[in-house]
């Protein structure tokens, strides 16, 4: 995502329950059955992509690698084996092959599902974001004039009026919603920097947002 800062939270929370991590139980297991449905531990490219399991690698400050394994399917019986899995096992434990020639054909058994881990960037952008708090006034300035307005109030306690209102006009705050205007907001994804070209915002919404305690606020959208 063009270097936009990963979540601190989830990267600590996957790191700690790595360190934390042991094995429940192996199995030793010939690469035939690698690609079978209830175990999914074939690298990515090769075999069915229904048999394939997600490659998690570890690399230094410098991009050496220090790590890796495929995580594969979970282990969804309950209790000894099944016609599912020959691991056996409850809903929270998850299949680990290491691909080094040593341990090649050992299948582990770990007893957490990482639900954490996984291979879409956007699953792992820090979702942090602005949240305006004791918002005094905002200025809308639309691509068409007539549709831009701007709404103040003069304190925490008292309703928002639009700034140089014609007669008869008044501001609707069940539309407008400005009580709570970008407080606790969340996004599901950001731009990559190859999209975001110079006319990406080409007649947006623009809007500048003044709290009570003198923080100003540039949207756009």
């Amino acid at each position: 995502r063009s270097g936009y800062p990963a979540s601190f939270d989830k990267i600590s929370r996957v790191l700690l329950d790595l360190r934390e991590q042991k094995v429940k139980s192996s199995v030793q297991m010939g690469k035939s059955a690698w690609g079978e449905a209830s175990v999914r531990l074939l690298p990515p490219g090769e075999g069915d992509a229904a048999g394939q399991g997600m490659v998690v690698d570890f690399q230094d400050a410098k991009g050496n690698a220090l790590k890796s394994f495929i995580l594969g399917g979970n282990v969804s019986s309950q209790g000894g084996r099944s016609s599912a899995s020959p691991f056996g096992g409850g809903p929270e434990e998850r299949l680990v092959r290491i691909p080094e020639e040593a341990e090649k054909d050992t299948i582990w058994v770990v007893g957490n599902s990482f639900y954490d881990l996984q291979p879409k960037p956007v699953e792992w952008i820090d979702k942090a974001f602005i949240d305006v708090q004791k918002l005094r006034d905002v200025t809308v300035t639309a691509p068409n004039a007539t549709d831009s307005w701007q709404a103040v109030r003069k304190d925490e306690q008292s309703a928002y009026e639009l700034k140089g209102a014609k007669p008869g006009e008044v501001l609707d705050d069940a539309k407008a919603s400005l009580s709570g205007l970008l407080s606790n907001p969340v996004f599901t994804d950001v731009v990559p920097k190859d999209k975001a070209t110079a006319d990406f915002m080409k007649g947006a919404v623009k809007a500048t947002l003044t709290t009570f305690d003198g923080f100003t606020y540039n949207v756009q959208a």
